[in-house]
């Protein structure tokens, strides 16, 4: 397990370090959407804000670190998270604590398809497969790509209306899928 891990670890750092998985500098985008199952946003400068479900959501993804933050809003449950690199891989955890009942979603970066835009999630020990489909493909970027992916047995999806790298599209799924896994009765 280890050694898939390390080699999943190290697919992902040599993508991140070829000029074909993140984007150089602080691009800026303009205003966009971000639509699908269950998902209604608005999306700037790789930030967004608007609903997953039915919670308040903002997201904001940094390519300096690698970072992305996540905060939800319900009623009185206020929950953060961060995404990032932790315990030798990319990932996170979204929790809240309901009724005295830890509620908690973890998900993290496995592998990227080398055939076919798809990425690969752990999420709470099952494999998310991610399927990404873009009108087009331009300067490294995926150009309006639509994220498909089977959670439990549902099947959602959402469309960024813009541009993505391999990096930002990786943080909008934890972000987005994760939450989506996390507020599924």
């Amino acid at each position: 397990m280890k050694q898939i891990l390390k080699s999943s670890v190290f697919v992902l750092s040599t993508l991140l370090a070829s000029s074909g998985f993140a984007a150089e500098g602080s691009e800026e985008h303009g205003m966009s959407t971000i639509a699908g199952t269950s998902v209604e946003l608005k999306t700037r400068d790789h930030a967004f804000a608007g609903s997953i479900g039915d919670w308040l959501a903002f997201g904001h993804f940094k390519h300096d670190g690698f970072v992305s933050n996540l905060t939800l809003l319900k009623g009185e449950h206020r929950i953060e998270a961060e995404f990032g690199e932790k315990d030798g891989g990319i990932g996170g955890s979204i929790v809240r604590t309901e009724n005295g009942v830890v509620h908690e979603t973890k998900i993290r970066f496995m592998k990227a398809s080398k055939t076919a835009p798809q990425l690969v999630f752990d999420l709470n020990g099952q494999a998310l497969e991610v399927t990404i489909v873009p009108d087009d493909f331009q300067n490294n970027h995926f150009i309006n790509p639509t994220y498909t992916a089977t959670i439990g047995a549902q099947t959602h999806s959402f469309t960024l209306k813009g541009e993505a790298c391999y990096g930002y599209s990786s943080h909008l799924i934890m972000m987005i899928f994760g939450t989506l896994a996390h507020i599924q009765p």
